[in-house]
């Protein structure tokens, strides 16, 4: 049997025998263990951390390992350019010009309308295309409104988040991780020519430079960095009670990943999050509202290096989600 095949079966052995859940997760070390065990069944490195948002409680697992975020690396723009709303340095009503060259490869739907060289979007709806949709188009232009990689980095040394960096653009990241070796001038980008450059890396580099790209400690986080910026955007201290209310709705609207974090909880369970993807890059970070009054959850979960497919991997993440849910959900 394939690795893959043998890592599906092996999950399934583990729901039918009730693994999960508070019975077999009673104390931290128990928690960790049964992270271990589900981990282990489709390989690669992974890290997680939660954080119950009112009590501070944490417990991680591999927490202080970077990894690559992806497209989570666009919580942190979110932050940044809802702080420049709070401050008046920017209107969400303001509306920003997207030409050809700033049209990406990748998620999300935005394209030029018909006959047009340039159109123009309203910075909230370019912050529900990407939060809610992971649009890349909308991530580069939402992140050089709010200054550029650098501004982010200084917004989140501002809120105490060292261990999470921002450098690259969208289009930097896709053609590190595709191995484009050189981009041609802005200028002279389409998403066309985007597209065939990538197309055209051999499969050899294309697999060398996705390696490289998960140990590249650019655009990284730690799972415990992650959880705790989480927490204190949720417990309001990085954004105006009304940006943060606007920021969770649009993660509680999230379309990506439904069968990640969400996807073992209790049915009806409010969960507000971001994913990545990128290859073997599988990650979801965010906050689960737990059952009665027992609060919310802050969980950041990083897969990276499995050779499992994607929908083994959303399963693993779902199943590490709902142990920590159970862990938590059962504390007096």
């Amino acid at each position: 049997m394939r690795r893959g095949g043998a890592a599906v079966v092996a999950l399934v052995t583990l729901i039918a025998g009730a693994v999960t859940g508070s019975e077999s997760a009673t104390t931290p070390a128990e928690l960790k263990a049964h992270w271990r065990r589900i981990a282990g069944e489709v390989g690669g490195k992974f890290g997680i951390a939660a954080v119950h948002v009112e009590t501070g409680e944490r417990i991680s697992l591999n927490g202080t390992t970077r990894f690559p975020m992806a497209s989570v690396y666009k919580f942190p723009i979110a932050l940044t350019v809802l702080d420049r709303v709070d401050r008046r340095l920017l209107r969400l009503d303001d509306s920003l010009a997207l030409l050809v060259r700033d049209l990406r490869p990748g998620a999300g739907g935005l394209r030029l309308p018909p006959g047009r060289d340039r159109f123009f979007v309203r910075v909230d709806r370019l912050l529900e295309l990407m939060v809610g949709e992971s649009d890349n188009t909308a991530s580069d232009a939402l992140l050089r409104s709010a200054g550029g990689p650098e501004a982010v980095r200084l917004r989140l040394r501002a809120l105490g988040a060292r261990d999470i960096d921002v450098s690259r653009y969208e289009v930097e990241m896709a053609a590190d991780w595709s191995g484009v070796e050189a981009l041609p001038p802005a200028e002279q980008w389409t998403r066309a020519r985007l597209d065939s450059l990538f197309a055209a890396v051999p499969p050899g580099r294309r697999q060398a430079a996705a390696r490289a790209y998960e140990s590249d400690p650019r655009d990284t986080a730690t799972p415990e960095a992650m959880a705790e910026l989480l927490a204190r955007f949720y417990r309001g201290g990085a954004l105006s009670p009304a940006s943060t209310a606007r920021l969770r709705q649009m993660m509680e609207d999230t379309a990506t990943g439904p069968g990640r974090l969400k996807g073992r909880l209790p049915a009806g369970t409010v969960v507000a999050h971001k994913t990545g993807t990128m290859g073997t890059i599988c990650n979801d970070v965010g906050i689960v509202t737990l059952p009665g009054d027992r609060g919310h959850l802050a969980l950041a979960v990083f897969l990276k290096g499995s050779s499992s497919p994607r929908p083994h991997l959303e399963r693993a993440i779902a199943e590490l989600a709902r142990a920590a849910y159970d862990h938590f959900a059962a504390r007096e």
